[in-house]
C-alpha cells in the first residue's frame, strides 16, 4: 500500500510539474511586462485623459496596450524589410559600433537574437552522435553549422569541419561546442525536437 502510494505521488508531481511550470514562468514574464511597460504607460497616459477608477477598466486598457505593442513590434519588423527604413537602422547601429563597450555588448545580443529570433532562427540543423570525451563514448549533439574558413585555415589537418553543441542534461540552455570532421559524425535519423526531448529527459523520453 505504501509503495503504492509513494508511487503515486511521484508520477502526481511529474503530471503537475510541467503546468505549475509553466504557470509560474508566464506569471513571472506577465508581472515583469506589467512593471517595466505597462504601468510606466498607464502613469503617463493619465494626466492626458485616463482617469481610471474602476480595476477592471484598468485591466481592459492594460491588455489594449498590451496589444498594441505587439502589433507595434510586428509592424517595426515588417517595416524593416523596407530599403529606407533598413538604411535609418544601419546609421543608428554604425553609430552604435563607434562607441567602445556599448557596441560590443549590442553586436553579441544581435547575433543571438538573430540567431533564435530572426526568419533563420533554426540553429540546429540535425541531431548526431559523436565519440566523446572518449573512445568508446558517445555524446548526443546538434549541428550548428560548417566551420567558418577562417577557423578551418588554422587547422589545416582538419578537413570539412563542422560546429557541434553538446548540451548538458537536463538544462540543455547550457554545453559546450565541439569542432569535429564531418567523417567523425553520425548522423540520428530523428528530429531536432525529438534529440532536444531525449536530452532534457536523460533518455526516458
Amino acid at each position: 500500500m505504501w509503495k503504492k502510494l509513494r508511487n503515486g505521488f511521484f508520477t502526481g508531481i511529474a503530471v503537475l510539474l510541467p503546468a505549475v511550470l509553466t504557470i509560474i514562468i508566464i506569471k513571472w514574464a506577465v508581472t515583469k511586462l506589467n512593471n517595466l511597460i505597462l504601468e510606466p504607460l498607464i502613469l503617463f497616459l493619465q494626466p492626458f485623459a485616463l482617469d481610471i477608477k474602476f480595476p477592471h477598466l484598468l485591466i481592459l486598457i492594460k491588455g489594449f496596450l498590451f496589444l498594441l505593442i505587439i502589433l507595434l513590434i510586428a509592424l517595426i519588423g515588417l517595416a524593416a524589410k523596407n530599403l529606407a527604413v533598413r538604411r535609418l537602422f544601419s546609421f543608428w547601429e554604425r553609430l552604435l559600433f563607434r562607441i567602445p563597450f556599448i557596441s560590443k555588448v549590442y553586436i553579441t545580443i544581435k547575433q543571438i537574437s538573430s540567431a533564435f529570433l530572426g526568419e533563420k532562427r533554426r540553429i540546429f540543423q540535425r541531431v548526431v552522435l559523436i565519440e566523446y570525451p572518449r573512445r568508446g563514448l558517445y555524446c548526443v549533439g546538434f549541428v550548428t553549422s560548417r566551420l567558418q574558413k577562417r577557423i578551418q585555415n588554422k587547422i589545416p589537418f582538419l578537413k570539412n569541419g563542422v560546429n557541434v553543441f553538446i548540451p548538458t542534461t537536463p538544462n540543455p540552455t547550457s554545453g559546450f561546442l565541439l569542432v569535429v570532421p564531418e567523417e567523425d559524425v553520425i548522423p540520428l535519423d530523428i528530429s531536432v525536437e525529438e534529440g532536444m526531448k531525449l536530452v532534457i529527459s536523460g533518455g526516458v523520453v
